[in-house]
């Protein structure tokens, strides 16, 4: 889950006098579902995991996003209770570029977390040689 905090300075400098203001992102929460062996992930209780921790733990929960789908039943439920909602192809670099910047520019502030790291770095080689 991130954050997106108000507009830094810490992004891009053109020249002394411009400088290109940017969101920090924080990640304060990642989350890994992994089935067990045999078994699938359940997107609606996927969703509904979403919905709680929004509305029972009180995490500000405003926009999700999720590999594409054929059909938009996934984010459905959460777009009906008022979380902004967007589908996201695994295979376009777009959101990893986003990413990628946002750790050059020193705009993404998170904890150690292997696995994102590991992920991280997979994207990397994978666009790497497209």
């Amino acid at each position: 889950m991130a954050l997106l905090e108000g507009p830094t300075t810490a992004g891009k400098r053109h020249c002394e006098w411009q400088v290109e203001r940017s969101p920090a992102i924080v990640l304060e929460a990642l989350l890994r579902i992994v089935p067990k062996e045999g078994d699938e992930i359940v997107l609606g209780e996927l969703v509904e995991l979403v919905l709680r921790l929004r509305d029972e733990a009180g995490v500000p929960i405003k926009w999700v996003t999720a590999e594409s789908f054929r059909w938009m039943g996934p984010l459905l439920p959460l777009r009906q209770r008022g979380c902004q909602t967007d589908e996201i192809s695994p295979d376009d670099p777009q959101p990893y570029n986003a990413l990628k910047s946002a750790i050059y520019d020193g705009l993404l502030e998170t904890y150690h977390y292997p696995i994102f790291s590991h992920l991280f770095l997979q994207k990397e080689q994978l666009f790497h040689h497209l």
